[in-house]
């Protein structure tokens, strides 16, 4: 049987697993690079996650896709209080979140820190760990969202962040700081300042 390695844990997973991976949870693509490693792949097709040397630190990073060995997940994880497990995509409705409960979102996330900060030992933030804070995450918004659905749009919220976060460094950066908080998240974000900021 063919196997691949994981470019996060490093665990060895038969081919057919792959795609079920832990570490590949919540993310849509992945890649393998020429010596079978596999990495997730974001949402922009030129990015991927992967464990980097940051300042003499080991942390997960975020870095430029190397590789055209993209690959298409096409499995979900349907995630319970007890049980975990893969399932094919079934185009099941997506729950939409009030403004009121996108902010208690990312207030719930801002208080898990093994969530967003990469800066913490890898001990801190395992799958196991941010697994389980991602369903508390999902419990304090009553079930709307899943803990998947909860990683995802916070994901979503931190990539808008970022973007706007950036947008500050270019030539007419005053009126870009000045429009960032036209964005409604964008006050409660703010504790992303550094980390969106952080060369990697």
């Amino acid at each position: 049987n063919y196997v691949q390695t994981c470019g996060l844990c490093e665990t060895i997973c038969n081919l057919n697993n792959v795609a079920t991976h832990d570490c590949l949870r919540g993310y849509f693509n992945y890649t393998t690079d020429e010596n079978l490693y596999f990495y997730p792949l974001l949402d922009d097709g030129v990015t991927i996650v992967r464990r980097s040397l940051v300042q003499g630190s080991e942390v997960i990073a975020t870095v430029p896709l190397q590789s055209n060995n993209i690959v298409f997940i096409q499995c979900t994880y349907i995630i319970d209080s007890n049980n975990i497990q893969p399932t094919l995509n079934t185009g099941q409705k997506k729950e939409k979140l009030s403004l009121e409960e996108e902010g208690t979102l990312i207030l719930e996330v801002q208080c898990r820190q093994p969530l967003w900060n990469f800066r913490l030992p890898l001990a801190q933030r395992n799958n196991k760990i941010t697994k389980c804070l991602w369903q508390e995450a999902s419990n304090a918004i009553n079930g709307k969202l899943n803990a998947i659905g909860c990683k995802n749009k916070f994901k979503n919220f931190h990539d808008i962040y970022r973007r706007l976060i950036n947008s500050e460094k270019l030539p007419n950066g005053s009126a870009s700081k000045s429009n960032i908080y036209k964005w409604r998240h964008a006050k409660i974000m703010e504790f992303l300042r550094d980390s969106c900021l952080q060369k990697r």
